[in-house]
Parts: C-alpha cells; sequence; structure tokens
C-alpha cells in the first residue's frame, strides 16, 4: 500500500512539474529579464531599453530555411513597431557545436537583419 501511494504521489508530482513547464508566457505577461551576448559582442537585456514599450522576442537562425526566408518579414516587423516604442530582439536558441552554421561568426556574416 505504502508503495503504491508512493507511486500515486511520484506520478502526480511529475504531472505538476510537466504542466507547470508547458504553460510559459502569454500575451502581456511580464517576461523574466536575461543577458545574452550579440553577434557584435555587447551584453544585452530587457534592461538596456529602459524606454521601451514592450518587446517582440524572436527565436531565429541560420540553419533553418524557413527563418532565413522571414528575414525581410522580421526586419519590416522590427522597423513598424519600433516607431510604437517596441523593441524586437532575436534570439538563436541553436547550439553551434551541433548546428555549426548557427555560431556567432556565421550569424554575423550571413544576416541581413536591422534591428537589436
Amino acid at each position: 500500500m505504502q508503495r503504491s501511494f508512493f507511486l500515486i504521489f511520484l506520478g502526480l508530482n511529475f504531472f505538476c512539474a510537466l504542466q507547470a513547464q508547458t504553460t510559459g508566457y502569454t500575451i502581456g505577461d511580464k517576461a523574466t529579464d536575461f543577458y545574452l551576448k550579440g553577434t557584435d559582442d555587447k551584453i544585452y537585456s530587457m534592461a538596456n531599453y529602459h524606454d521601451a514599450q514592450g518587446f517582440i522576442i524572436i527565436f531565429t537562425c541560420n540553419s533553418c530555411p524557413f527563418a532565413v526566408m522571414y528575414e525581410d518579414r522580421i526586419n519590416a516587423l522590427a522597423k513598424k513597431f519600433k516607431k510604437e516604442g517596441y523593441i524586437l530582439l532575436a534570439i538563436n536558441p541553436n547550439d553551434p557545436e551541433i548546428k555549426p552554421e548557427d555560431s556567432f561568426t556565421n550569424l554575423n556574416s550571413s544576416r541581413k537583419c536591422n534591428f537589436s
């Protein structure tokens, strides 16, 4: 009996942990700040933009053909919303050891991004 209670307890904990991880942010939530190195070797965070009305965070990379195809759209989005005080920050989530084309060197040389 004690063993089955422990297994049920363990299962509920796993389910609750899984549920907490999948909820994420919704529109309007206040995001936790972060500090990431940019392709220009500067460190960026949302705290760098004191006057920002909000942020548009995009996860993008060199190795995804859709991400590369959407560069012009991302640039247009950044330009449009910058006038309204919103800052677009692009984050590369890939590991350059697994995807060498997503290294800082390759990001610097191949992208035509015009945003922060």
